[in-house]
């Protein structure tokens, strides 16, 4: 049951990568600058937010345990904000959308680290074996990437079923039955994994002194974490940036303006990371995780870089460019998807080393650390789609209509 908890992370960040810029664009008009904003705010809070929850997690006290107190209220927070986030009211400002949009994503953002972050470190104490590590990474990753099919597919035919002129996706009312149904998954999701791993409650063995600037420069200046955050912060951040534009790429730049190939090219992403999880962990048992991991970036940043030959409309035909797109877009998804399924071993790793270097167990705050990297890629991620929008693409908000040049 530990693996559902993933559906919590990856359904937040889908839903806010692939819907929450075109939401409050081009269905509530606000200008992608104002959304830019909102998630660049998002970064100061996030480089905060995380590794003070994954510190105080490792000395937190109660019949909760140190890790299921924070499980148990970020699901609940998370399944209430995510709703709240998606339906702003109809009769807004333009001032107050944006605080409406500021007060809720921030709300998101922490309720997510509160989950996420202890729920990451549990993962380390779960099974302390080199390959152990692995395979736990492996449930989490497969729960990681079936939540984001369920936050794509089914919810790309919800809005998008009928073209994106289609005018159930210019109802503000749809996305909020699609946050409702997004918001019940991370309830149940969240409440499994807690429920599922509550036999692993562990107690605290730490003093909260966690926080001291020796500690942090300890595992701050520890070599492979700083190279294994990174390297994943900037997948990431490719991540978002090409799901927040991907509507806007496949409508303006490849001139598709079906709804189910705006979801087929959607859902093999996510179909193609479920079937390479499985294809990773089995690797992984023979090749060393960190060649692998590269590796598995490699091909997945060139076959993303391949849609932008493959996509142009004029060049191959549609019943070859189409195909084409589809079959890249679920073969970039298990290449890429290495990297959820290693990274977090390996990070279980660096926990150990770390443990062994300073003589502490630190998993809590070492998760943070990562996580709000994470979070700082996925923000400034969205801020750079946002901005894109306005100064790039020339979309005009509350408009499906690019302007003039």
């Amino acid at each position: 049951m530990y693996g559902a908890g993933g559906m919590c992370d990856s359904i937040k960040a889908v839903a806010s990568g692939l819907f929450l810029l075109f939401l409050y664009t081009t269905v509530r008009g606000l200008p992608g600058r104002f959304v830019g904003i909102a998630a660049g705010l998002g970064l100061i809070w996030d480089a905060v937010i995380d590794p003070y929850i994954g510190s105080r997690s490792d000395s937190t006290t109660g019949r909760f345990g140190r890790r299921h107190g924070w499980m148990v209220g970020g699901t609940i927070g998370m399944t209430i904000s995510l709703f709240l986030l998606f339906s702003p009211p109809g009769a807004l400002s333009q001032w107050a959308l944006f605080a409406w949009l500021m007060g809720t994503s921030l709300i998101l953002r922490t309720s997510q680290s509160a989950f996420t972050v202890p729920y990451f470190a549990l993962g380390a104490a779960l099974d302390p074996g080199y390959d152990g590590r692995t395979a736990v990474s492996a449930y989490r990753a497969a729960g990681r990437q079936l939540g984001a099919l369920i936050a794509s597919g089914p919810m790309l035919v919800l809005l998008f079923g009928s073209g994106l002129q289609s005018p159930g996706q210019q109802t503000a009312a749809t996305f909020s039955t699609m946050a409702l149904v997004l918001s019940m998954c991370i309830a149940v999701s969240g409440a499994a994994a807690t429920a599922g791993t509550w036999r692993y409650r562990q107690r605290a063995v730490l003093r909260e002194d966690a926080v001291s600037r020796r500690r942090w420069r300890a595992i701050l200046g520890n070599r492979a974490f700083v190279v294994l955050t990174a390297s994943a912060a900037l997948s990431f951040f490719s991540t978002i940036l090409s799901a927040a534009l991907g509507i806007y790429f496949l409508t303006y730049y490849a001139q598709l303006d079906s709804g189910l190939v705006v979801t087929a090219f959607g859902t093999a992403a996510y179909l193609g990371a479920i079937g390479g999880v499985a294809a990773w962990t089995a690797v992984a048992r023979r090749i060393d995780k960190q060649h692998l991991c590269c590796g598995g970036l490699m091909m997945s940043g060139a076959l993303s870089l391949a849609t932008f030959w493959v996509a142009p409309p004029g060049g191959l035909l549609d019943v070859i460019r189409i195909p084409l797109l589809v079959i890249g877009s679920a073969a970039a998804g298990a290449a890429g998807t290495g990297l959820w399924v290693l990274s977090p071993s390996m990070l279980a790793d660096v926990a150990e080393e770390h443990e062994l270097r300073a003589g502490e167990r630190r998993d809590g705050a070492i998760f943070g650390a990562f996580s709000a990297g994470l979070q700082l890629a996925a923000g400034l991620g969205v801020a750079l789609a946002g901005f894109a929008v306005d100064y790039f693409a020339g979309v005009v908000p509350g408009t499906t209509r690019q302007a003039p040049v």
